[in-house]
């Protein structure tokens, strides 16, 4: 395990052995993700099926919004009276 800390500019510096394995260079991606107070660097490889892959979560992410969004704006529910109403 490495240990590393943040500039003064709010950068953080990989050790080079690190950098070395994985690849990584000036101007390497990497996608950012928070669980509890890990923080989780995942390189981002310009390939074909990294590119999906990222296009496919981003029409999950819209998907579950544009649901959020569709749900928060419907009526209430109908109780079982008023479907009883209806359709008897």
């Amino acid at each position: 395990m490495e240990i590393t800390q943040v500039d003064g500019a709010g950068k953080i510096c990989i050790p080079p052995e690190m950098a070395k394995k994985l690849g990584v260079q000036p101007g390497s991606k990497f996608q950012i993700n928070i669980k509890g107070d890990i923080l989780i660097l995942q390189k981002i490889h310009e390939d074909s099926e990294s590119r999906e892959n990222t296009d496919i979560q981003e029409m999950m992410q819209l998907s579950e919004l544009s649901l959020k969004e569709f749900l928060e704006s419907e009526p209430d529910l109908y109780s079982d009276t008023d479907l009883k109403v209806k359709y008897k």
